[in-house]
């Protein structure tokens, strides 16, 4: 099970999909709102999950069996992007459905962070959401728009070490939860991986530049998009192992 926060909504699942799935043979799930079916791309990859009403019947069991099964699990545990309070942008609290799964499934949990934020102006329009509490998330509405605003940028992605599943819960929670949302969901500008005692761990660091192809041209400039006709429209990632 890999959980991350969630600063973009769009660039940041595409980004961790991809190079999960081309090091694990293209066998990922994502658990995210299912409105987001209604994307043939994506629709095979998801387990739906309901954000603005009540869930199916089929929801649970759905989730049952992805965790059951032999893919590779993607959660976004916040549920939502990332906001912004009194100044700093950091996930909502992550919930421990991912932790409870993953023990109850034998999975191991690894965490991640993705670097990135979103417009100053889908961070007012989501907290006037939130002060007028208004039942339509239309921050969401504006994802699309946010994510060409993020074209051509690049975004780091740091993966931690793996928390085993064969534990108990509450030793998990303890270990896994609690801990990983302090330092990945709580700021984003501290080091993953990092632990209070200072122990030295290895982390993966992937640098991601993120780009839109339209109609299978790109509109990438100059260098880069001589760089895409011999790479044939894959994104660009450079992996490091750094000691923290």
């Amino acid at each position: 099970t890999f959980a991350c926060n969630h600063p973009l909504g769009g660039p940041d699942g595409i980004a961790i999909g991809w190079e999960i799935g081309k090091r694990y043979g293209g066998k990922v799930k994502y658990i995210l709102n299912d409105i987001l079916t209604n994307l043939p791309g994506l629709k095979p990859l998801c387990i739906p999950v309901n954000k603005t009403g009540a869930q199916s019947r089929r929801s649970p069991q759905m989730i049952n069996e992805g965790f059951a099964g032999n893919d590779n699990i993607v959660m976004f545990p916040a549920g939502l992007c990332s906001r912004r309070h009194k100044g700093v942008i950091r996930d909502l609290p992550w919930t421990k459905t991912f932790i409870v799964k993953s023990v109850a499934t034998h999975r191991d949990v690894v965490p991640m962070h993705f670097s990135g934020r979103n417009s100053d102006r889908f961070y007012r329009i989501a907290r006037a959401c939130e002060v007028l509490h208004s039942p339509i998330n239309f921050a969401m509405l504006f994802l699309a728009d946010e994510t060409y605003r993020n074209r051509h940028k690049s975004f780091t992605l740091k993966i931690g070490n793996p928390s085993p599943g064969k534990r108990s819960t509450s030793r998990a929670l303890r270990h896994s939860g609690q801990a990983t949302c302090r330092t990945f969901a709580t700021r984003s500008d501290r080091t993953p991986g990092r632990r209070r005692n200072n122990a030295r761990t290895r982390a993966a660091t992937i640098r991601i530049h993120f780009y839109i192809t339209h109609n299978g041209t790109n509109n990438r400039p100059g260098r880069a998009r001589a760089a895409e006709k011999r790479t044939h429209a894959r994104p660009s990632t450079e992996t490091h192992q750094q000691t923290r």
